[in-house]
């Protein structure tokens, strides 16, 4: 049966008269609209950020709690968001890019039509995440925990998977091309996804060594004993 193609992501429509936002002293509004963010907010405690056709540029959310985050039609580039979390996330229509996320924790985030391109989610928590056309790019993803995430359809090209929890993931028809799948767990839940030919020996041993199969070239370990 042949394989359909990668879902079509839409892109994110930014505003294109964008006003200049400061938010490095904490916005005292929660929605941003229409702007080019830019700023400090490392280690920020903020209620209900709501950002909305907009470019957040070089913004630093290192450590940062947010809860009720939402972003629609968003552009995140250059940004630090190392350490943060995001409670109750909810994106639409946005892109990561060159972004730094290592131990970035949204769980249960719902995410439609968003894509991650060249970023680093080493150790990130997007435990029990919904996904709707969802793409990861050249993005390192070691250590990641995607316990019981639904990404059916989802692409994942060229991404650094590395001892990623994928327990309980649901990825039918998900698009793992040129990933690396080294010490994988959970190897055994990758059911339906589509990899290519380089990847047949490293995802099988994965899958021997979620099944308890041991290789061994010693026939009979009792007759040279």
């Amino acid at each position: 049966m042949p394989q359909l193609p990668p879902p079509t992501l839409l892109a994110p429509r930014v505003a294109r008269g964008r006003d200049d936002l400061d938010v490095s002293a904490g916005p005292e509004e929660v929605r941003w609209e229409s702007c080019e963010a830019h700023g400090d907010l490392t280690g920020a405690e903020l209620v209900d950020l709501d950002i909305a056709e907009s470019l957040v540029r070089s913004v630093t959310f290192t450590g940062a709690h947010v809860e009720r985050f939402r972003a629609t039609d968003t552009i995140f580039e250059s940004c630090e968001l190392s350490g943060a979390l995001l409670e109750g996330a909810a994106l639409t229509r946005v892109e990561f890019r060159s972004c730094r996320m290592r131990g970035f924790s949204a769980p249960a985030c719902r995410l439609r039509d968003v894509r991650l391109v060249d970023c680093q989610l080493d150790d990130a928590n997007l435990r029990m995440c919904r996904g709707e056309r969802v793409g990861f790019e050249s993005t390192s993803m070691r250590g990641a925990d995607l316990y019981e995430a639904e990404l059916s359809g989802a692409h994942l090209f060229d991404c650094d998977l590395s001892g990623a929890e994928l327990s309980k993931i649901r990825m039918a028809a998900a698009r793992l091309h040129g990933c690396t799948l080294d010490e994988i767990k959970g190897a055994g839940y990758l059911r339906d996804v589509v990899i290519d030919p380089t990847q047949l020996v490293p995802l099988a041993l994965n899958v021997f060594a979620a099944l308890g199969i041991t290789i061994d070239d010693e026939r009979d370990p009792s007759a040279s004993a």
